[in-house]
């Protein structure tokens, strides 16, 4: 049997809480399913320019910027299939482009090497 293991993550951000799978040996198998649980959060733009993204934590593009991902936050190239979805640099936020909604965290996201 599989449960989760919830906690906060580290900015204690009480809105996001993520959750490990979990054998009922109690043993954390790898992987990181973040939800947000309380509101809904969107990025905003820099005054007047449709590109220069400012995340919830502060990042910009010309600091840590952002990168192509799946689903799960992982770095990707943007394929055919793409959902047009984007992951902060730094905190780890997924991001649907068109909406600029967070529609999810990835604390231990992958970039490409």
């Amino acid at each position: 049997m599989i449960g989760l293991q919830q906690r906060f993550d580290s900015t204690n951000d009480p809105q996001i809480v993520s959750a490990s799978p979990v054998k009922s040996t109690g043993e954390v198998l790898s992987g990181v399913i973040t939800l947000n649980m309380i509101h809904k959060e969107f990025i905003t733009l820099e005054a007047g320019q449709r590109d220069a993204w400012i995340c919830v934590c502060g990042n910009t593009p010309v600091s840590d910027g952002f990168f192509a991902c799946d689903e799960a936050g992982n770095e990707m190239e943007p394929v055919s299939g793409w959902k047009n979805l984007y992951v902060c640099n730094r905190c780890g936020r997924i991001i649907q482009q068109d909406s600029l909604e967070v529609i999810g965290r990835n604390l231990n996201f992958k970039t490409i090497t």
